[in-house]
């Protein structure tokens, strides 16, 4: 699960089984689940099954249907995580201690 505070902001791409925004995201959401709670603001994408929002959470894009590739798991002991293929066909690469940070907040 990734949790966006409050004061928290993330630019990009969120792949976790579950997304919680309390804060802000201008990017893409890849979750089974994706709540945006009353700070909340998501301006981009979620890809997702199910989608809730709180009074006063804001949601400013596209919902996507969920693929059954979408979201992958971080082994901790693994400098690099492998993402869903782009359009390109190519798995994307992130960074396992971003997300890390992302979740840490």
């Amino acid at each position: 699960m990734v949790v966006i505070s409050h004061e928290g902001c993330v630019k990009g791409e969120i792949f976790a089984e579950k997304v919680v925004v309390n804060g802000v995201v201008n990017g893409s959401c890849y979750a089974n689940a994706v709540e945006i709670l009353e700070k909340g603001k998501i301006t981009g994408s979620a890809f997702s099954d199910n989608l809730s929002i709180d009074r006063g959470g804001l949601f400013f894009g596209d919902i996507h249907p969920m693929e059954a590739s979408t979201v992958s798991s971080i082994d901790k002991n693994n400098s690099q995580l492998t993402a869903p293929e782009n359009n390109s066909g190519t798995p994307k690469q992130l960074e396992a201690e971003s997300v890390k940070k992302v979740a840490n907040k």
